[in-house]
């Protein structure tokens, strides 16, 4: 008799956590949305952007499950990203400008790679490091956490030297290599990232994905 008691106790108890575990699978957090939800809200997002010249990803750039929506235009080269907060679709990056857009998987930091005078060790280039914010939306207006520049070194008669000079910058305040690593160390932003466009896909690619 007491053994059936424990066995029926034990039973009551499984019955339980099954229950529990269930109910967190089909009511997740706002911050975390299940694959059939998500998808909805930015299906409508899809269709408004869609066109021959536009491309779509799903990327992980905050600190949640939950994937953001990356929208890049291949005309204009502007990057967009959207991600879903209280059930709702919100603009985090709107239309920036870059040769590459990169990010660091759920440190909610992006970077842009942008060139002048043809780029390359003969021409200049820098990294821009953006954090996105709950509160606004960033555009190529946003000023950026940190940022480097290089510029490649002409002599008097116009010929590349074969050097150039780099320079780091925290908030538009020149600092030294060594504290804008530590910095970038401490953002999580210890490898090169990945491109906001690697995985992307077409209109009807990411309207099978969504659904």
């Amino acid at each position: 008799m007491k053994r059936k008691l424990i066995l029926t106790n034990l039973l009551c108890i499984l019955t339980f956590l099954a229950a529990c575990s269930s109910g967190s699978k089909t009511n997740p957090s706002s911050d975390e949305l299940l694959p059939d939800a998500y998808g909805k809200l930015y299906e409508q997002t899809v269709k408004e952007r869609a066109d021959d010249n536009t491309i779509f990803s799903l990327i992980l750039l905050d600190h949640d499950d939950t994937p953001e929506l990356a929208v890049y235009d291949q005309c204009y080269e502007n990057l967009s990203i959207y991600t879903i907060k209280e059930n709702k679709v919100v603009c985090l990056l709107d239309a920036m400008h870059a040769a590459e857009v990169t990010y660091y998987e759920q440190t909610g930091i992006l970077a842009k790679f942008v060139r002048w005078n043809g780029g390359g060790d003969e021409g200049g280039y820098g990294w821009y490091y953006f954090r996105i914010g709950e509160d606004q939306t960033l555009t190529d207006e946003s000023a950026p956490l940190l940022y480097n520049t290089y510029d490649a070194v002409y002599d008097e008669k116009g010929e590349f030297t074969g050097r150039g000079i780099t320079l780091y910058y925290e908030q538009g305040q020149k600092i030294e290599k060594e504290e804008y690593h530590k910095i970038l160390e401490k953002l999580g932003v210890n490898d090169h990232g990945k491109s906001c466009t690697e995985e992307a896909m077409g209109i009807d690619e990411i309207k099978k994905l969504l659904k």
